[in-house]
Order: C-alpha cells, then sequence, then structure tokens
C-alpha cells in the first residue's frame, strides 16, 4: 500500500530499479525475495546475495572455487545450472575477496543487472543496500534497542551530607 500511494502521489519519485538483501532466480524455488517483489510492485528488481545457495543443480561449485577465479574487481564468474541455465553472477564488487551473488529478480536483465550492482559498489555490498543497512541499524537502535545497548542510570548516594 505504501508504494502504491507513492507511485500515485509522487511518480517522479519511483525508482528506475530496485535492489534487494537477497536472491532472485538464483533460489531453490526460482523465486526468491527479489523476485517476489518485483512481481507485486510492477517494478524491476536485483537480488544481491552475500552467501550462495547450495543448489544440487549448480553442481560442485563452492564458494572457495569461484573466489579463486574473481582476481580483481569487475571480475565475474556465471552460476549456471548442469543443464545450462543460467541463474546468477558471482561478481567481485570490490577489492576484498568476497564476491556478491547477483540474481534477475524481475523485469532486468542479468547483464545490466551485473552493471548496476557494479557501478553501485565501492565496498562489496552495493551502496544502497549499504546505505539502507545502516540507517535501519541506526533507527532500531535508537527506537528498539536491545538490552546490551540500554545504558543503566547511575544511583545517586543518598548518604552524601
Amino acid at each position: 500500500d505504501l508504494v502504491r500511494k507513492q507511485l500515485t502521489d509522487k511518480p517522479e519519485m519511483t525508482p528506475d530499479v530496485i535492489m534487494v538483501d537477497g536472491n532472485g532466480i538464483l533460489h531453490p524455488n526460482r523465486a526468491g525475495i527479489a523476485s517476489h517483489l518485483g512481481v507485486i510492485l510492477g517494478l524491476p528488481t536485483i537480488g544481491v546475495a552475500k552467501n550462495l545457495h547450495q543448489l544440487p543443480e549448480l553442481g560442485d561449485i563452492g564458494k572457495k572455487s569461484i573466489v579463486e577465479q574473481l582476481k580483481q574487481k569487475g571480475d565475474t564468474f556465471p552460476l549456471a545450472t548442469t543443464a545450462g541455465e543460467l541463474l546468477g553472477m558471482a561478481v567481485r564488487t570490490s577489492t576484498g575477496p568476497n564476491p556478491v551473488f547477483v540474481s534477475v529478480g524481475s523485469g532486468i536483465s542479468l547483464s545490466s543487472a551485473v552493471h548496476i550492482v557494479l557501478h553501485s559498489s565501492q565496498y562489496r555490498v552495493p551502496e544502497p543496500t549499504r546505505q539502507a543497512d545502516i540507517i535501519s541499524r541506526e533507527y532500531l537502535r535508537i527506537h528498539h534497542p536491545t538490552a546490551r545497548q540500554i545504558q543503566p542510570s547511575k544511583q545517586r548516594n543518598s548518604n552524601i551530607n
């Protein structure tokens, strides 16, 4: 409802694409949260996951073997099933060794998704997702602190003359 209201009231604020911290078609059901969100909203979505689903149909591909093949920022590794179905791409988005796993959510090609992810990444996680994570954690810290985050109040010593 919130997105539909925004689309009606301020269509100029509608994003061209939504980056989702999760999977698109690189998912056991071929429809992760990025696919679901894209279909529901009717907007293009990209799944950007930090972990690789170990799908049997991907064969013996392991994260370690993928990392070994990604030498520098911008390198990619196709994530295809043994039958040749391309489900996504491992993408090295920074100078660090760990890739992200990009897949189509809805309404966008894999090559466009990889291009957008690479051009919006300074660190491993693309900047829109990184900023959303920072802002949401700060909101939770302020409005819903955990017991560890709550500072105990200092007791005044009533024995002072």
